[in-house]
């Protein structure tokens, strides 16, 4: 039996290779009631709250568990929940952090595609360092200014995708220049934050960024993305992208940092 997930293998050799894909570390969502690992925090929700939960540990969690992160503390010791945003809030690399969002509009004939029209990037604060419009480099077909808050008078006088992504480069790397000298350069967060990165046209190292959208631990039991606004809602407690209302590209970059 499996020691991280309680999973019964037939033979040692089955165990060996159902670690080896598993790839259980310290970092996994734990139930705090048995000490099962799961692979994504909506696993373990399942677990505790699910249709077929485990009644000990469903119990435990309705007595002492955190709605947000789902953890199961033991009964006298208090509870901080990683995702309640402190104004002293750090992350542990010793390195700068900072998430980037994007709002695209279309520019295929039927106003697909994905044509970057806005920029934000805040720091581990939610202080916004770059806020800008894009000026378009071809035709725009749809502005989706529903969602976006995009419409054609907001891009007259914006600056260049090119000027755009220099000031973006000029906030990732910091204070020094050169890719050999990266110490300075940024943590990047974001949600699905490739896309975002193509569509500026920028690549960043992989080992700094930050994806909320591929992070496991993040994922549905399927190892599907959840929207942003999901995550928002079951881990931070709060409403972004609401209906009918434009996205707030700050306050989109300023969830995905929260998250991570």
């Amino acid at each position: 039996q499996c020691a991280h997930c309680l999973k019964r293998c037939k033979d040692a050799d089955a165990l060996r290779k159902h670690r080896e894909q598993a790839r259980h570390s310290p970092c996994d969502p734990l139930c705090g009631a048995c000490g099962k690992h799961f692979a994504n925090l909506d696993t373990l929700r399942q677990h505790l709250a699910g249709q077929l939960p485990s009644a000990r540990c469903k119990a435990a969690y309705e007595a002492r568990g955190c709605v947000r992160c789902l953890t199961i503390e033991p009964e006298g010791r208090a509870h901080r929940c990683p995702f309640e945003w402190t104004s002293g809030f750090q992350n542990d690399t010793g390195r700068r952090a900072v998430a980037l969002d994007c709002e695209m509009v279309g520019t295929e004939e039927d106003g697909s595609g994905a044509m970057c029209a806005r920029v934000c990037i805040v720091d581990v604060r939610g202080s916004v360092l770059l806020s800008t419009f894009v000026a378009p480099d071809r035709p725009i077909t749809d502005h989706r200014t529903k969602l976006t808050g995009v419409d054609p008078g907001s891009l007259v006088g914006a600056p260049s995708l090119r000027e755009v992504r220099t000031a973006v480069l000029a906030v990732l790397n910091g204070s020094k220049r050169t890719a050999a000298a990266d110490d300075d350069k940024a943590l990047l967060v974001g949600h699905d934050l490739q896309h975002d990165l193509e569509c500026l046209g920028i690549k960043w190292p992989g080992r700094l960024c930050r994806d909320t959208a591929r992070h496991p631990p993040l994922q549905r039991h399927t190892h599907a993305p959840f929207k942003l606004r999901t995550l928002a809602a079951d881990h931070l407690g709060e409403s972004i992208q609401r209906e009918g209302v434009a996205h707030d590209p700050r306050e989109d970059a300023w969830a995905a940092m929260r998250l991570y």
